[in-house]
């Protein structure tokens, strides 16, 4: 009796031990297969490195003698590829751009008792020269300097609040007169940017519909570029190609004219399009680096070679302090590539222009 008892323990205690094991065994099959899925999605995922500083980027920038100047609401600053800044002339104003000739630099300047200026100045703030009173109705929204001509400024102004749009003028420094180019033509709901063409007879920005468009500065020849919706286009300084992001900003309004929505289209893809042969590439993926479409605002600041894009974003906000991310971009790698990445305390909302110093050879 007491063998038989012993043997029935022993054999509910093996069929515990087999359940167990089965148990145990199908619990590791099921942990297998969710392994070989997390690899595959891992697999399946873009590969972006941690961004290191490539040695021969940062040499190259510095054996050609290119600056990175940053112009925001109070400062001008060189920008340097660690993420510090040095001060180069400070309480001026709004900075849009600088000279050609890399001498002087156009702001909006506000003066208490005055009101509003496009003021042009040296870089460090002397020799001011106030070009036309900024008021609500000649509001100027950005001024860039023509590449080639010292006395050319293009801005833009006249807001024009029903239909969200801008005017986009030429301001002759010398004659002390501005003329039209398109009234009502640039899309004021994307960020106020446009581009000139690096020999300074065309310029480039995006129409009301979210197109990019191409125009003489004398007003003729209208041309659009893009058949997707694109905005802070870009020209690069050989001339043959446009930087932009993909995806259009809209609205729409109560009858009584006041904003009742906003929103974007696009994923924010950034592209660089060739003129010659109209095929576009895309050089950075907001998505891949978890980063909202509008998380990046920039207009993409080319390389004296026409090699390189620059890009910024802003980080933090309500917890954080606000600063400013940015990305070199080797377009003549597949896809582009990220060769640099740094941070900066820089104010983010800061106007970048890379250019070539004096010295150059």
């Amino acid at each position: 009796m007491c063998h038989l008892k012993s043997l029935n323990n022993f054999q509910r205690t093996k069929n515990n031990n087999f359940r167990k094991t089965r148990k145990l065994r199908i619990m590791l099959k099921e942990y297998k297969k969710i392994s070989v899925l997390l690899l595959i999605f891992v697999l399946m995922l873009p590969v972006y490195p941690a961004c290191p500083s490539e040695a021969s980027f940062c040499a190259k920038v510095k054996e050609n003698n290119w600056d990175i100047l940053a112009g925001n609401q109070n400062i001008l600053c060189k920008l340097y590829l660690n993420g510090r800044f040095t001060p180069i002339s400070s309480e001026l104003g709004y900075v849009f751009s600088i000279s050609p000739d890399g001498q002087k630099i156009v702001y909006r300047e506000s003066i208490q008792s005055s009101g509003t200026f496009l003021t042009i100045s040296n870089l460090d703030g002397s020799q001011k020269e106030r070009l036309f009173k900024s008021d609500q109705e000649k509001w100027v929204q950005n001024a860039i300097w023509s590449p080639v001509n010292n006395n050319e400024i293009a801005y833009l102004g006249d807001y024009n609040y029903e239909r969200a749009t801008c005017s986009l003028y030429i301001f002759n420094i010398k004659e002390k007169s501005s003329h039209l180019v398109v009234k009502d033509s640039v899309n004021a709901l994307s960020p106020l940017v446009f581009s000139w063409s690096p020999d300074g007879k065309r310029i480039t920005f995006t129409d009301a519909a979210g197109h990019i468009m191409v125009v003489d500065k004398n007003g003729s020849h209208l041309t659009q570029i893009t058949e997707d919706f694109g905005d802070v286009p870009s020209w690069s300084p050989d001339g043959k190609k446009i930087a932009y992001r993909q995806g259009k900003r809209w609205r729409k309004f109560y009858k009584n004219g006041h904003e009742s929505q906003e929103g974007r289209t696009g994923d924010g893809k950034y592209y660089v399009l060739n003129l010659e042969t109209k095929n576009r590439k895309e050089i950075f993926n907001n998505k891949a680096f978890w980063i909202y479409p509008l998380g990046i605002a920039s207009q993409p600041v080319w390389s004296p070679d026409s090699r390189y894009v620059l890009l910024n974003k802003w980080i933090g906000g309500d917890i954080t302090p606000l600063h400013a991310e940015y990305w070199c971009i080797d377009i003549k790698k597949r896809r582009g590539r990220i060769i640099h990445n740094f941070k900066s305390k820089l104010t983010p909302n800061s106007n970048i222009f890379w250019r070539k110093t004096r010295n150059d050879k």
